[in-house]
């Protein structure tokens, strides 16, 4: 299970890799975090094992795009 600390910086890089989506894109933050929120990605977020909550939002944006998500 993940720390309030893993989750703040889980919590965190999503905001942000969510709002630099958002400007490069002109898409809504809104419509972008619902495609994240049901993608492979958001679960990786979250998963403890994967450190991906750990790596911060340009990696995360970067992992997203490549699974095609946004």
């Amino acid at each position: 299970m993940m720390s309030e600390r893993q989750l703040w910086c889980a919590d965190t890089t999503l905001s942000l890799a969510v709002q630099i989506a958002a400007e490069e894109t002109g898409a809504s933050e809104q419509e972008l975090l619902k495609k994240i929120a049901a993608s492979p990605a958001y679960d990786a977020l979250y998963d403890e094992g994967t450190k991906l909550w750990a790596t911060g939002p340009a990696y995360l944006l970067d992992y997203i795009w490549s699974l095609g998500v946004v």
